[in-house]
Order: C-alpha cells, then structure tokens, then sequence
C-alpha cells in the first residue's frame, strides 16, 4: 500500500514510502520529460524538475507574440 512518489531534496530522485510500515521505501531516479533552455525536466512519475537545463540554442526562430508584427 504505497503512497504517492515525492521528489527527494537532491532533485534527481524520488521516493515513495509504504503506508502501513514506514520502514519500507522505494527510491528511483527521476526521468521522462525534455529540458530546454529556460526549463529543466518534468519526471514523469513524481512531477519534480531534475537535471540541467539545455543549452540556448540562438539560431532558433521563435518569436513571442508580444514581438511580432500585427
């Protein structure tokens, strides 16, 4: 009877701990999701930004819309 996943204080982990003993945990690394250059990853299983953020990429062609021409 396991309760939900937390990210753990090191934000590249997370740890779900039984609800009926304590003293059994489960601790996973956290995954899944895609850093870009202003966010990290979202881990799929716990919700917690991990890792590092992309590099910027400066040939990218996105412009916000508050800049573009009406």
């Amino acid at each position: 009877d396991w309760g939900a996943w937390t990210q753990n204080s090191d934000e590249k982990t997370h740890t779900r701990i039984c609800k009926r003993d304590t003293s059994h945990t489960e601790t996973e690394n956290c995954h899944g999701g895609t850093a870009d250059c202003t966010h990290k990853a979202v881990c799929t299983v716990c919700g917690g930004e991990y890792g590092e953020m992309a590099a910027h990429s400066f040939t990218a062609e996105k412009a916000e819309a508050k800049y573009l021409k009406s």
